[in-house]
């Protein structure tokens, strides 16, 4: 039988490898484009947009699976524009993203102070002098605030470990022993991530390399990492468990860790030795159901 982290390895090894790069656009010739892309210059690119790029104009270069397609411009080119002055050939335009240099068709009439429209296809060109100067543009309302919605999230720890009051915390395993107490660190970002949710449910990753004796007695305690002595730990309570599966937590240690730095240890209870998290980098992992 998998576990549910073999099932998302093998789900997330099924998955499109994408990639997204900053590029100068040089050419475009037998419906392929050229980009010089960090230090390269990359032929034979296809575009998935119609937008023709000027020579040296900064483009969105996405790579799937090792294929490159060219997306686009990076920067959004402006609509309109205010003339600055008018040469013989090309006409100098103020704009949203700051001044350039367009074409205008021979024998347009432009001054300084006109306002223009302007296209962008293979560079910029003015299109003619607008009837009227443009409304301000408006400003949209901030978006509503999305509704609350349940989450899952999975959070593993970033260190652990087991105290005794004569070794300190030498060993990597968790355990709960008479003489040891054990315990998972998590830093923040459960806090972090869970300061303004409603918890619903709190279970640990367990695997373990012994079971024996009574149940381990799991606890929380408010420590980020390691403290230097041993682990405060509150909440007790005694909870039987089986390696390679979810063990759900009482309710109270996820509300306590949604709203405090801190993480779950081992107070004792049988012989019991979790595995550390170099043998098992998911050891102590905490899944938690809320609401936010």
């Amino acid at each position: 039988m998998t576990t549910d982290v073999e099932q998302l390895e093998s789900l997330l090894g099924d998955k499109s490898r994408v990639g997204m790069y900053a590029g100068a656009f040089v050419s475009y010739e037998d419906k392929a484009a050229t980009v010089d892309l960090e230090g390269s210059r990359l032929l034979g690119i296809k575009s998935a947009t119609p937008y023709l790029p000027a020579v040296g104009e900064q483009v969105w270069v996405q790579f799937i699976d090792g294929v490159p397609w060219l997306l686009g411009p990076t920067v959004i080119p402006p609509g309109d524009g205010t003339i600055v002055t008018v040469s013989s050939e090309s006409a100098v335009v103020e704009t949203d993203i700051g001044r350039i240099t367009a074409t205008y068709t021979a024998g347009q009439a432009l001054s300084s102070g006109q306002n223009v429209k302007l296209y962008w296809q293979g560079g910029p060109h003015v299109i003619g002098p607008l009837a009227t100067t443009p409304p301000p543009k408006p400003t949209p309302d901030p978006p509503a605030p999305s509704p609350s919605s349940r989450h899952v999230d999975v959070f593993t720890a970033v260190d652990a470990g087991s105290w005794s009051g004569a070794y300190g915390w030498r060993q990597a395993q968790v355990w709960a022993s008479d003489s040891l107490l054990g315990a998972w660190f998590y830093g923040s970002k459960i806090r972090d991530t869970l300061a303004d949710a409603a918890v619903e449910k709190i279970e640990i990753w367990s695997t373990l390399t012994q079971i024996r004796g009574n149940p381990p007695v799991f606890a929380t305690h408010p420590h980020a990492g390691k403290p230097t002595g041993a682990p405060a730990l509150s909440s007790s309570t005694a909870t039987p468990v089986a390696s390679g599966r979810w063990v759900q937590l009482p309710l109270s240690f996820g509300q306590f860790l949604a709203s405090n730095v801190g993480g779950i240890g081992l107070n004792h209870g049988g012989y019991n030795k979790f595995r550390s998290l170099a043998e098992d980098p998911q050891s102590g992992a905490l899944r938690i159901t809320s609401i936010y």
